[in-house]
């Protein structure tokens, strides 16, 4: 017999399970399959945390087209004749965000350009003592975009922190769904 309640219809919405929940829905939550219930738990803790990673990488997006832009400023300078020192990268690797500036990015070696990275003095920003190696124009322009970045490594921390609890969360209610089923 199916169970009116149960995920296999594949709806636990949340306004049936704030019903369930009230003092008065004994009968009802009688009627629930234990394992609909988890199921429909671990599908919650995927599809939250596929949510959290889509966010990770909306903001790595925003920061590349910041750089981007910061790119463009460059190349109008290359092409003016003007000498370029810093550069610029993000990226989201591995679920992590990067959003670094880079010294000496033009030199080539064995066919490849390297670079160094700038040290970052501020704990989620760049400070204008960080850019002094460079020419004023470059560092008034990187720090122009600081702002911004700074917003989006914020954010990146706090979405960090949630996927790490939402882990935390997973594993704590597996671990008591283990226990229940032995005792």
């Amino acid at each position: 017999m199916a169970h009116e309640n149960s995920a296999q219809d594949g709806v636990f919405t949340l306004e049936r399970i704030q019903e369930l929940i009230e003092p008065d829905a004994v009968a009802a939550r009688d009627a629930l399959d234990e394992d609909d219930i988890r199921l429909a738990s671990e599908s919650s803790f995927d599809l939250v945390f596929n949510e959290i990673e889509k966010l990770v990488n909306l903001v790595g997006l925003d920061s590349r087209i910041v750089a981007d832009i910061f790119w463009r400023e460059v190349e109008e300078k290359i092409a003016d004749g003007e000498q370029v020192s810093l550069g610029h990268r993000v990226r989201v690797k591995n679920g992590t965000l990067e959003i670094a500036y880079l010294r000496n990015i033009f030199q080539q070696k064995k066919g490849s350009y390297f670079a160094d990275h700038v040290k970052r003095s501020g704990k989620f920003r760049y400070q204008k003592r960080d850019f002094k190696f460079a020419a004023a124009w470059e560092s008034e322009l990187a720090f122009g975009f600081e702002d911004h970045h700074q917003i989006n490594r914020k954010a990146f921390i706090y979405m960090s922190e949630a996927r790490r609890n939402l882990r935390l969360a997973r594993r704590e209610l597996k671990a008591g769904w283990g226990d229940h089923d032995e005792g």
